[in-house]
């Protein structure tokens, strides 16, 4: 069982990296919009999801669940990256975009009675 596991960490690792890297290609080849276009595509949550899926079908339900209520933290990360970034700096906004999603993420799974 434990190899199992193992198998879809690695296998998760290695196409998790793969599609940072094509985001980052496409966004210096094609343009930056686009590279951040593949980037925010749920692509490597969609293979996520597909390694868990033969956990259980309450699990991959759960993997969603979680993924979900997660998103909404994301859009306030990017948009607090996107409008501090002008006047802050990326690591300054950076660093406040990430304490807006976590502690965003932490009120939308308490109103959502997860924690």
């Amino acid at each position: 069982m434990k190899t199992r596991v193992w198998n879809k960490v690695i296998i998760d690792f290695l196409l998790g990296g793969f599609l940072v890297a094509l985001a980052v290609y496409i966004g210096i080849s094609v343009g930056a919009v686009f590279g951040g276009m593949i980037a925010a595509l749920p692509i490597r949550l969609g293979v996520t999801i597909l390694l868990s899926y033969s956990e259980s079908e309450a699990f991959t339900k759960q993997m969603i669940e979680g993924s979900l209520l997660t998103y909404i933290g994301t859009l306030f990360f990017l948009l607090t990256l996107y409008f501090g970034y002008p006047k802050f700096g990326l690591i300054k906004s950076f660093a406040a975009a990430m304490v807006v999603a976590f502690i965003t993420i932490i009120i939308v799974f308490k109103l959502a009675g997860k924690i």
